[in-house]
């Protein structure tokens, strides 16, 4: 087709022309020179700088509308055929639209159209006849990406100009221009660049028959910067309309990410697929389709459409995001070529998501055509934008949520602390924690998991299985966790307690730590359980199919809190228990050192208290003897006592003991059989599973021993293990001290007796030396007497007074002048009155002898009658002592079987029969009977005199 000569249009309705009329209804139309015309209307097109007018009525049904007319300024340039052609068909449209009650406002759109068809370049123009392409002007090959017509020429029109978004469309306009409409109405429309890549158009057409054929003019203006422009306003208006007001769960963030890849397809209406690169890390959010992929750092990625095999995986490698929040990022290339080997797409284009400062995530879209890199370049202002409105909806979003979540943690861990500080036990509050966790969230299974008070085994103290499970298998599958996960840093729960660090797993089978004990779990959380310093715990969750969050997390951790402070109660309370079961041991053995017990036995006593307290497999206690210069044996429990009796001290290559005993501080061997300071001859009688802790024993910080404990591996070696360690040992140190002590007061308190009794019988020879019969007499009384005491049931303290009484019953003599004492025959009565006088002497004699102040009863008293009748004080009955009632039987018994200077000596038989009858007059009878009661053992306890 060729260009047509410049031409511009005029109202030829206020131009006087109305006067041509008649010749318009005549023949249809009417092609004008100026030079033809005469008078007016040659000063008329003067005037109007027209060289040529063409008109054209308006007609519908023989019924003139109006009429369309164009004048040509250039000067032998007549209107052609093919101009009043398309006049004609303009004419038709105009009427079409007048049909369609648009007349005015259509045809003011038509005059600008053909407007710019006849003024302006940027309008294309093809023509194709029966859809075969046979003209096309160079707008149109400029707009459509060609460099010539030949490039056009001859194609069908259908699958080389329309872009498949706009192909249905197109038929159903072509199929009106085929029924006999003369012109579609101008539209917005699609056309397909050579490249392959669209092109928004403003797109209308003429059609007419000529010789059978149908011929179609497509004319359309390049609208595509007034399209991206459009576009972006539906996007962000799009993203103003997302609601993030009242998210409270995953899902409403779920249906925001949603919206957001609405908005983002509307940028590009080429692109089949567009998503986002997820680098939120604080909303990681439950998979339900829009979620193709989860890479190992957590980072997601999102699409409207299924992405094909690896290209999650293709996209975060090319894209090179930074791992650490602060490192910056730009779009690598504005057109990334997607390798053949991924399939699907062929290329993509890309935007960051920035949320101050740090790269939050990142927009793609991707192309099946090749993407104009200059066009992407220009449109990188429309993508920021976008990007900058999407960050705003996800930041509302996630304050949003995470406020709800806060909101609804904060009522959860409320009612927890409510609930766990009113519990007694940790086996109590650690079921509540796995309760409240899956009344509130539906989590399960859950465990808790416990370090054992010594060593590093591992316990579990609750477990909440996943519902449905039968008791067997539930059963079956605590014991495997127990089997499986022994100690601290096995499995993630040991891990945690190993490390001290809560852990979010998004990926369990890859976990290096993980064992499988509840099938088909793929995400957990576990936050460690800490007591003053020290984690003793952990609380796990895992589920198969639930991506926990770090919110999630962040609830567990606060939960453990939590737990930790109710079991440090319940631990204070344990610890005052424990504490006052001490103390109640710590007096058990305060009392059998006071009882006086032997070293080695309190040394047994102490090891089978430790046993006890401490939960050892064996204990043992050696005492230093610093004459052999080795360690004694002298208590133990469990297999040290197979182990040597004694240990030398040799100060070269160190035993265990040797060097505790020499340094003076606790020694800790985690595992005996390879521990190196073994002392030798005790390795091969140790068990494989041992560890020991030993404890100095000191008295006033020297050291005298040690005090070993055998537990099995691996030892728990926490200080307040060590402190309740050295305190055995610490009072092992007093106790031994102790029963020293008083082990040597009583060899020295014994010595004293023995001293004191010495000089007992020292007095009692005194005596004798006055009166050889005496001194025998004294002796045999004694035996007697300790013999009655015993009968009638005298403790050993009141036979030892009795003893000491009985030697000195006779020392008031030593007051008797000689010519009385030794006098052979009766004495007469002033002779009797001073011999009584003994009793008192002895008495006055004695009485400031502290030590004898209890035995001093038998010397004073040992004269009284039991009806009263004796001396010196006349006591009678229960009112004499009982040691004095005793001895005066046997006073009386010797006296009786004893030669006299003054009578011969009574048989045994006549001094049982007199004693005997006195019972009750000058006899106690009860002391009496004993007395008789000891007839057969009384002879041989005489022999022994």
């Amino acid at each position: 087709m060729s260009e047509l000569p410049v031409a511009r249009h005029f109202n030829v309705k206020n131009s006087g022309i109305e006067a041509l009329v008649p010749d318009i209804l005549e023949h249809n139309y009417a092609s004008i020179e100026a030079v033809s015309l005469k008078g007016e209307a040659r000063a008329l097109l003067d005037s109007l700088g027209l060289a040529h007018v063409a008109i054209v009525p308006i007609l519908a049904g023989g019924t003139w509308w109006g009429y369309i007319g164009i004048g040509r300024c250039a000067p032998n340039h007549p209107f052609s055929e093919e101009e009043i052609r398309v006049l004609s068909n303009l004419a038709h449209y105009a009427l079409f639209l007048a049909k369609e009650s648009q007349f005015n406002t259509e045809i003011e759109k038509a005059n600008a159209f053909w407007h710019h068809i006849f003024a302006s370049r940027a309008v294309g123009m093809v023509r194709h006849v029966d859809g075969i392409i046979t003209d096309i002007n160079q707008t149109a090959i400029a707009i459509l990406g060609g460099h010539s017509a030949d490039q056009f020429a001859g194609k069908e029109v259908l699958s080389t100009l329309i872009h498949s978004s706009f192909l249905n469309q197109s038929l159903s306009r072509l199929k009106e221009l085929d029924k006999g409409v003369p012109a579609v109405v101008p539209a917005e429309g699609v056309l397909k660049r050579v490249d392959g890549f669209p092109v928004d158009v403003l797109i209308s057409a003429t059609a007419f028959r000529e010789a059978g054929h149908l011929v179609v003019d497509i004319m359309f203006m390049d609208i595509t910067k007034l399209k991206r422009r459009e576009r972006q306003l539906e996007s962000l208006l799009h993203i103003q309309q997302i609601d993030t007001s009242g998210i409270e769960s995953e899902e409403d963030i779920h249906a925001v990410m949603r919206n957001l890849l609405t908005a983002q397809k509307a940028l590009y209406i080429s692109s089949p697929c567009v998503g986002i690169v997820h680098l939120f890390h604080k909303l990681h959010l439950i998979s339900s389709g829009l979620i193709h992929s989860i890479s190992p750092d957590s980072t997601l990625v999102y699409a409207d459409t299924p992405l094909p095999p690896g290209f999650d995986a293709w996209l975060l490698r090319t894209l090179r995001i930074p791992e650490s929040n602060g490192a910056s990022w730009s779009v690598p290339d504005f057109c990334i070529e997607i390798p053949s080997s991924i399939g699907g797409y062929r290329y993509l284009t890309c935007e960051p998501l920035t949320i101050a400062g740090i790269v939050a995530g990142i927009f793609f879209w991707c192309f099946n055509a090749p993407v104009s890199r200059k066009d992407i370049e220009l449109d990188v202002e429309r993508r920021r934008k976008f990007a900058e409105a999407a960050a705003t909806v996800l930041i509302s979003s996630m304050i949003s949520f995470e406020n709800r979540q806060k909101s609804s943690h904060l009522a959860i861990l409320n009612r927890a602390s409510l609930k766990l500080n009113s519990l007694f036990t940790l086996k109590e509050i650690a079921q509540a924690v796995l309760d409240i966790l899956h009344e509130e969230k539906g989590w399960a299974p859950s465990v808790v998991r416990f370090r054992a008070r010594q060593g590093d085994a591992l316990e579990t103290v609750a477990y909440y299985p996943e519902p449905g499970l039968g008791m067997a298998e539930e059963a079956r599958r605590r014991a495997l966790m127990d089997r499986e996960i022994q100690k601290v840093g096995q499995g993630v729960t040991g891990h945690v307690i190993a490390t001290g660090e809560a852990q979010l797993c998004l990926d369990l089978p890859s976990n290096p730590y993980y064992v499988e004990t509840d099938e088909g779990m793929k995400y957990g959380i576990y936050a460690p359980i800490v007591i003053e310093g020290e984690v003793l715990g952990a609380i796990g969750v895992e589920s198969a199919d639930y991506r926990f969050t770090k919110s999630d997390l962040n609830l567990l951790v606060s939960l453990a809190e939590i737990a930790s402070m109710a079991i440090r109660s319940v631990r204070l309370i344990e610890v005052l228990q424990e504490r006052v079961r001490w103390l109640e041991m710590l007096h058990e053995i305060n009392e059998k050192i006071e009882f006086g017990m032997d070293a080695k036995t309190l040394c047994g006593f102490l090891v089978n208290k430790a046993i006890e307290t401490t939960g050892a497999e064996s204990a043992s206690i050696m005492i230093f003897e610093p004459e052999r210069k080795v360690l004694s044996h002298y208590a133990g429990f469990g297999w040290f006592n197979t182990l040597s009796s004694e240990m030398p001290l040799t100060g070269s290559m160190p035993s265990i003991a040797d060097r505790v005993f020499h340094t003076g501080r606790p020694y800790i061997a985690s595992n005996l059989k390879e521990n190196p300071s073994v002392y030798p001859p005790s390795q091969k009688r140790i068990p494989s599973d041992q560890g020991a802790i030993v404890i100095p024993i000191k008295i006033e910080e020297q050291v005298i021993g040690v005090f070993s404990f055998a537990f099995k591996v691996p030892i728990r070696t926490s200080e307040e293990f060590i402190n309740l360690l050295e305190m055995f040992g610490a009072y092992a140190g007093i106790a031994i001290s102790r029963a020293n002590l008083i082990g040597n007061l009583q060899k020295s308190n014994q010595q004293l007796r023995e001293a004191y009794d010495e000089t007992l019988k020292g007095w009692a020879r005194a005596i004798g030396l006055r009166d050889d019969e005496t001194l025998g007499h004294s002796t045999r009384v004694v035996q007697i007497a300790l013999e009655i005491g015993r009968t009638v049931g005298l403790g050993d303290d009141e036979l030892e007074d009795l003893q000491r009484g009985a030697l000195l019953h006779d020392i008031g003599k030593l007051g008797i002048p000689d010519h009385i004492l030794r006098k052979p025959g009766p004495l007469d009565s002033e002779e009797r009155k001073i011999m009584e006088t003994h009793a008192s002497f002895a008495y006055e004699l004695l009485k400031p002898i502290k030590f004898l102040e209890r035995a001093l009863s038998v010397p004073y008293a040992h004269h009284e009658r039991w009806d009263g009748s004796g001396y010196p004080r006349r006591l009678k009955g229960e009112g004499i002592p009982l040691l004095a009632r005793i001895f005066a039987v046997a006073d009386v018994y010797d006296a009786m079987t004893s030669e006299r200077p003054y009578r011969p000596a009574r048989t045994h038989e006549e001094a049982l029969e007199y004693i005997r009858s006195q019972a009750g007059r000058h006899f106690d009878p009860e002391v009496v009977k004993a007395f008789l009661s000891i007839e057969d053992t009384l002879q041989s306890a005489l022999n022994l005199v």
